[in-house]
């Protein structure tokens, strides 16, 4: 088992690697104007900081400062979507470029973000850089507050009320299609998430299962 843990992540850290490789050359080729320059300064910063993390994670001296260098992947991952997008859309490259950066940022921090909530599941009690104040009371009154607001819009305004329902409703099935798409058009990223989460140990492949990381998916 852990001799297939090495494995898996030494193929996650090829997969940041070849992606920081891509990444630098598709900067290069840029067009050279002061707006398209500071946005790729930009992208070069967070994009390189995904892998540079994530290595410093695996050296990490505890399981908390792995997930805080994990959590800062993640958010490296997010901010890098951000500068790609702003490219695609005001003209500075080409969307097909820019679509298969997009799609691998996303399976990436799909698998950050199960990593992160998976340690953060794991070390309940571990120091955290911002927490609610008054957790857990605040977010359980906010709820309540929450609750009772839909309780009186469906006594008082039921027809709007169970339209509005219908509506959310319609966005389950489009959601799953546009899912199953996306797996379906980039087969191997989803293969390479499923070996990363299916090389942990039993209890927490539960676990990424029940966050969906696993996408219902058994391991065999």
């Amino acid at each position: 088992m852990e001799i297939d843990k090495a494995k898996t992540r030494t193929e996650f850290k090829k997969r940041l690697y070849t992606f920081t490789l891509r990444l630098i050359e598709f900067i290069d080729k840029l067009p050279h104007g002061n707006v398209s320059r500071r946005i790729g300064d930009q992208m070069l910063r967070s994009g390189t900081s995904i892998i540079g993390n994530f290595v410093e994670g695996q050296s990490a001296s505890s399981k908390r400062d792995s997930a805080n260098y994990l959590n800062t992947s993640l958010k490296s991952s997010n901010e890098s979507k951000l500068w790609l997008a702003l490219l695609r859309d005001s003209g500075r490259a080409q969307r097909d470029d820019i679509s298969w950066f997009l799609d691998e940022l996303d399976e990436l921090s799909k698998i950050f973000a199960s990593s992160v909530l998976l340690f953060r599941r794991r070390l309940p009690h571990a120091e955290r850089p911002y927490r609610t104040p008054g957790y857990p009371a605040t977010p359980m009154f906010f709820t309540a507050v929450a609750s009772l607001f839909v309780l009186y819009t469906f006594l008082e305004k039921p027809t709007e009320a169970w339209a509005g329902l219908l509506f959310l409703a319609l966005g389950v099935p489009v959601y799953y299609f546009w899912r199953k798409k996306n797996q379906a058009e980039h087969p191997e990223s989803a293969r390479s998430r499923r070996r990363l989460l299916c090389a942990r140990p039993a209890r927490v492949r539960f676990q990424v299962r029940a966050l969906g990381g696993l996408n219902g998916q058994e391991c065999v």
